[in-house]
């Protein structure tokens, strides 16, 4: 089944749009801890020398949303790109069909 015109432009958009909006959410919180677990970290020491910054850095929650934040920044502006450079062959194509020599 072909797509119209219009309905590529419309998926396109809502794609884009709720790609901005995971983005924003996820780029606000990347840098954050994943959330704790009731009982997680509470109470006594161990006996242990807490570490907050290597727990924070190497939180495999937050590290998830690092590498899929990285991803679609790149695949973002990866997007951009194809698309410009499609725009400039359609103009291209349009010049030379245009030109009457």
């Amino acid at each position: 089944m072909t797509l119209s015109h219009r309905d590529l432009f419309d998926n396109l958009a809502a794609a884009a749009g709720h790609a901005a909006k995971s983005l924003v959410a996820s780029s606000a919180i990347q840098w954050q801890p994943g959330a704790r677990l009731r009982g997680e970290g509470g109470g006594k020491s161990s006996g242990t020398v807490s570490d907050p910054t290597f727990a924070v850095v190497s939180d495999a929650r937050r590290l998830k949303v690092r590498a899929a934040v990285v991803a679609a920044e790149r695949d973002l502006d990866r997007a951009a790109r194809v698309l410009s450079a499609r725009a400039r062959q359609l103009d291209l194509a349009i010049e030379a069909h245009e030109d009457a020599d």
